[in-house]
C-alpha cells in the first residue's frame, strides 16, 4: 500500500496520506477493492511519514478507508498539529462517523476542512455504498458539520448509476446544506472496485455533458461556488471551461496524449483520468481548444 502521495498544483504543495483501506461502506466505485484485504498501517508507519514532511507542506489529505473508523485517528491529528502547526488538514471521509454529535466535538480544534458526499438520494446512495442506512448517517453528518462550524465541502462522484441524477443532488446540497462553501464534480476513476464494477459504471464525456452542464446552470443561478474536476476542456462549451481546472492528484494517475501536446490551454487542463482512455480511448478529445 502506497502510504504517501506528494504533489504540487496551483501553487499549493499537497500530501495525500492513506489511513488504510478499510470503511464502513462498501463503495461500487470504490477506488479500493472493497472489501479490503489488505495489511492496515500502523501507527508508527503513519506516524514515520508524517515525521519526513518537510514544512512547507500546505495541505494534507487524511484519506482511506475511512480515516475516521481508526482506533488512533485522533492520536494522527495531535501529531500533525503539534508538529506541522501551520499545514492544513483536510479529511476526506464519507461522513457517517459526524452523525455523532461528540465525535463532532473532539474534531472541532484538529481538522481545517472536511470533504464529504451524498451519490444521489437515499434508495441510491445506500445501494451504491452497499450500507444501509448510510445516507441517513451522512446527511445528518454534514448537518452536524456545518453546526459545529467546520469548512465543508461537497462532492459529486459521476458513473453510469447517477449520471442523470446530478441536478437532483445539486438540489439536494443547495436545498439541505445552503452553507457549505464549495460543492466539486468529477467522474470516477475506473481502478479498485470501480473497475471490477466497470459494465455498471462507465460512462462517457458525451452522454454525461448535458446533465453536467444542466446542473451547472442551476448551481450558477443559485449563486453556488463550484468546480468540475476532470474534464478536458477541449469537450467544453467554452462558457463552462472557467469552471474546469481543479485537480488534487498526482500527474501520474492523469492521461498523457500526444494529441494535446500543441493546445494553448494544456497548462490550465486538469485532464481526464489515465484508466478513462484506456478503458474509452481518445475519440473524443481535440486536438486544440478551439
Amino acid at each position: 500500500m502506497e502510504l504517501m502521495n506528494y504533489f504540487q498544483f496551483l501553487g499549493n504543495i499537497m500530501v495525500d496520506i492513506p489511513l488504510g483501506t478499510k470503511c464502513n461502506n462498501c463503495c461500487i466505485m470504490c477506488t479500493n477493492i472493497m472489501p479490503s484485504r489488505l495489511k492496515q498501517p500502523t501507527t508508527d508507519e503513519i506516524l514515520s511519514i508524517l515525521r519526513k514532511l518537510n514544512k512547507d507542506v500546505n495541505v494534507i489529505n487524511l484519506t482511506g478507508g475511512e480515516p475516521t473508523i481508526r482506533e488512533d485517528f485522533f492520536e494522527i491529528l495531535e501529531f500533525i498539529r503539534k508538529n506541522l502547526e501551520n499545514t492544513k488538514i483536510v479529511l476526506i471521509t464519507n461522513g457517517r462517523k459526524f452523525y455523532y454529535k461528540s465525535f463532532c466535538e473532539k474534531c472541532v480544534n484538529f481538522i481545517d476542512k472536511v470533504v464529504t458526499e451524498l451519490h444521489g438520494e437515499k434508495e441510491l446512495h445506500d445501494k451504491i455504498t452497499q450500507s444501509p442506512g448510510s445516507f441517513n448517517q451522512t446527511f445528518n453528518g454534514i448537518k452536524n458539520l456545518i453546526k459545529y462550524g467546520f469548512d465543508v465541502e461537497l462532492r459529486i462522484v459521476i458513473h453510469k448509476l447517477n449520471y442523470k441524477q446530478l441536478h437532483k443532488i445539486a438540489e439536494l446540497y443547495v436545498e439541505n446544506f445552503p452553507e457549505v462553501k464549495k460543492i466539486v464534480i468529477f467522474p470516477i476513476d475506473i481502478i479498485g472496485n470501480a473497475n471490477v464494477n466497470k459494465d455498471k459504471l462507465i460512462v462517457t464525456y458525451k452522454e454525461i455533458l448535458p446533465f453536467v452542464e444542466k446542473t451547472i446552470d442551476f448551481l450558477n443561478q443559485n449563486k453556488i461556488n463550484f468546480e468540475l474536476w476532470h474534464f478536458p476542456l477541449c469537450i467544453l462549451k467554452e462558457y463552462y471551461r472557467k469552471f474546469a481546472m481543479g485537480r488534487t492528484v498526482p500527474e501520474k494517475r492523469l492521461a498523457r496524449m500526444d494529441i494535446c501536446n500543441n493546445c494553448n490551454l494544456k497548462e490550465y487542463c486538469s485532464k481526464p483520468w489515465a484508466t478513462y482512455v484506456y478503458q474509452i480511448g481518445n475519440h473524443e478529445f481535440k486536438p486544440n481548444c478551439d
